[in-house]
């Protein structure tokens, strides 16, 4: 895939498989743009840049870029990136709560998430 826009926007990365998104689909993103509010996602107004470590090898570490909401101010609702690139992948959704929000869930829960 060599064909690539200003902004990257519709061209996968090489390393997701498909072809890039299509003349006709973005015409209907410029439309659904117009039309759609998006209320929950504008409602994103922090980035944090995080180091993860994978659970079965903490010698193993992913950049994931956080996109925040604060609905409390005990509690963040993020969407993870493997970037801060036009071309980002999802890598998660993760929650984040403060101290005091955490030690009011049930056990099983907790054991989860520590």
């Amino acid at each position: 895939m060599t064909s690539k826009s200003l902004t990257n926007k519709g061209t996968p990365p090489e390393n997701i498989p498909g072809a890039p998104v299509a003349l006709d689909t973005k015409l209907l993103d410029v439309g659904r743009d117009i039309l759609e509010k998006f209320v929950p996602i504008k409602q994103v107004h922090e980035h944090v840049c995080g180091f993860h470590y994978y659970a079965h090898d903490m010698s193993r570490q992913v950049t994931a870029h956080h996109y925040c909401s604060h609905p409390t101010e005990e509690l963040r609702q993020c969407i993870l990136y493997d970037s801060d690139q036009p071309n980002a992948r999802l890598i998660g959704i993760e929650y984040i709560v403060s101290e005091r929000l955490f030690n009011t869930l049930p056990e099983e829960e907790k054991k989860i998430l520590a």
